[in-house]
Parts: structure tokens; C-alpha cells; sequence
């Protein structure tokens, strides 16, 4: 009898441990992609005034590189190596006292940026916060967060002036992210392209009697050149609206 012939399919014995190690890492960090889900700056306004005591409960996260050395959303530059916190909504320069629920250890900290818009996190700690709390390898962290001095909100303060754009005879296109009937929401886009690289600046407009605060960035000399850099944006999941420089 002629014995029959069948296909060899090779089962997980078969596969190479180096292959199989390869195929679960790039499974987990699949997983982990679908798992982050992005927030909208616009959709958080900053809180007026909150008193000593507030509290609040949820994941921390923790920010480096690339941010090092960039603006903060109060105008400060980012150390990483220092101890700050950002939080979407809490007035800058309040003081929290942030508890890793994992381990018991605490420590105060300034509030003195914006974010993190990721979906299920409420805080994000400076590099240096993050190793003091016991959490920078894991990266994530669950903690409470309490309110131990309020802070008195200072917003940013934007210096860049027309002249730094060129005269206005080399410059006559800019890129438009958002225009907002509330300036609080325009600060909150300007301090996120600001983390992102940016120069924002804020313009004031009036358009059938309501006032309108336009967050725009640049200025170009041709709408090619415009559109060149509003493809950059707009690759980073911005909205973007080639204006003329009025």
C-alpha cells in the first residue's frame, strides 16, 4: 500500500524560539496602539479656581523626550529632571500632592503644564516625579491626586510679534488651527502645538459683531509653501486652514 502524503504544517514546537519571542512583542505593541486612545485639547477648559482639598483618582503617566527643554503651558522650560506635573484642566501652578496607590509613596508636586490627552489618564509626571513615585519603568501608575494649595492659573504669554514673521511683503499666507468664541480654548490649543514644537501666536477678529480668537501659526510666502507645512500638521491629526495674513 502506497502510504498518502500529507502536508506538513509546522505547530508552535516548529517555529523558532527567536521567531516566536519576535512575534509576541509585535503582537503586545499592536495591542497596546489600539489601546491608546486620543483626547481633544479643545474639549477640556481650565478649571477658574479650585480649592485645597479637591481630589481626584485615575492613572498617572509620565513625559521626557522629547519635550525637554520646551515651553510648558505657564512659559517655563520643561526639565525633565526636575519635579512638575501637567494636568488637563487644574489651574497652573497649583500644588498637588500626587499618592502611588501601587506603593504608598507620595510627593508634592507643581502643576506647570497642559495634558496628557490620553484617554484614562489624569496626570502626567516630569521624568524625575516618576522615579521619585516608583513608577518609570512600568510608565503607568494608578494614584490620587489632592489639591494642597491652589494656584492662581496664569495663563501663557505669547511674544511673537508680527515683525518676526518678515515684512509684510515677504509673508502673505499663515496656517489657521482653530477660531474660538472662548480664549481659554485657544490658549489650551496654543499651549499643545507649543509641547508639539510649535510658535502659536493668538489673533483677535471680529466677525459679524462676535469676537473670535484664531490660533494660527507662520507665515508664507506662497500658498505651496503654506501647504507643504499644513500637510506636517495636518499628518499630526491637526485641522488646518491656509489663511491669508490680513
Amino acid at each position: 500500500m502506497t502510504p498518502s502524503h500529507r502536508t506538513h504544517v509546522p505547530g508552535p514546537c516548529n517555529v523558532p524560539r527567536p521567531t516566536l519571542l519576535l512575534l509576541a512583542v509585535l503582537l503586545s505593541l499592536v495591542a497596546c496602539h489600539r489601546a491608546v486612545k486620543y483626547q481633544r485639547v479643545e474639549d477640556f477648559k481650565p478649571l477658574p479656581r479650585v480649592e485645597a482639598g479637591w481630589s481626584e483618582r485615575g492613572m498617572a503617566s509620565w513625559y521626557g523626550r522629547p519635550f525637554h527643554g520646551r515651553l510648558t503651558a505657564n512659559g517655563e522650560r520643561y526639565d525633565m529632571n526636575k519635579l512638575s506635573c501637567a494636568h488637563k484642566t487644574l489651574p497652573l501652578g497649583t500644588i498637588l500632592r500626587v499618592e502611588n496607590r501601587a506603593n504608598g509613596r507620595h510627593l508634592h508636586l507643581r502643576v506647570n503644564d497642559r495634558g496628557p490627552y490620553v484617554r484614562g489618564r489624569i496626570i502626567d509626571c516630569s521624568r524625575a516625579a516618576a522615579a521619585e513615585l516608583g513608577f518609570l519603568e512600568d510608565g503607568l501608575a494608578p494614584v490620587r491626586i489632592d489639591v494642597v494649595k491652589r494656584g492662581t492659573g496664569q495663563p501663557l504669554q505669547y511674544r511673537e510679534p508680527r515683525e518676526k514673521m518678515g515684512s509684510p511683503e515677504s509673508y502673505q499666507y499663515t496656517l489657521q488651527l482653530g477660531a474660538f468664541n472662548d480664549p481659554e480654548r485657544a490658549r489650551s490649543m496654543a499651549m499643545q502645538l507649543r509641547r508639539e514644537g510649535e510658535r502659536p501666536r493668538i489673533e483677535q477678529a471680529m466677525v459679524n459683531g462676535q469676537r473670535f480668537f484664531r490660533v494660527r501659526v507662520g507665515g508664507y510666502p506662497s500658498k505651496a509653501s503654506a501647504a507643504d507645512a499644513a500637510a506636517l500638521l495636518y499628518g499630526r491629526g491637526h485641522d488646518v486652514y491656509i489663511a491669508l495674513l490680513e
